[in-house]
């Protein structure tokens, strides 16, 4: 098992490992947290429409007016479909873009956003304690190497 040694603190591979993907989902956590719920709420709409027959099936509809509400239901999905389906893109490449930001930190929103998702009511003042203990230089933002600090100091 390699070992790094931070400060004198030895952390294995797998632990480094670990936190660096715990840091990386925190970072920017509430930007992805908004973009990740209204991509939930697209794939839940779109999951709410029925799978749709094929033309074969409509046309062999013995009433004319069960073929025209199926008829129509397809044309509502695709357009909406086509209108989620370019809001679900654009959210992608905003999801893409935070994560390959070059300066990644986790800010005070994002402490509280990620609490908050945890089922934690931290007040604003909690979380300013909670980002002072780690933060170094009083920026307000926690780069990876406080984060790694901090890991090793507990």
């Amino acid at each position: 098992m390699r070992r790094h040694n931070t400060d004198q603190v030895n952390i294995s591979s797998g632990e480094l490992k670990e936190l660096r993907r715990v840091y990386d989902q925190l970072c920017y956590f509430s930007e992805k947290a908004k973009s990740m719920k209204r991509l939930q709420e697209i794939e839940n709409t779109l999951a709410g429409y029925p799978s749709f027959v094929t033309m074969k099936q409509v046309e062999s509809c013995q009433l004319q007016y069960r073929r025209e509400s199926v008829l129509e239901e397809m044309e509502e999905y695709q357009k909406i479909s086509l209108e989620l389906g370019s809001e679900r893109a654009e959210l992608e490449k905003m999801l893409e873009t935070i994560e390959t930001r070059p300066l990644q930190h986790i800010r005070l929103k994002d402490t509280a956003a990620a609490l908050k998702s945890l089922g934690m009511k931290p007040s604003k003042r909690e979380v300013q304690e909670m980002v002072w203990e780690v933060n170094d230089n009083l920026d307000g933002v926690i780069d990876w190497d406080m984060f790694r600090d901090a890991f090793v100091r507990k």
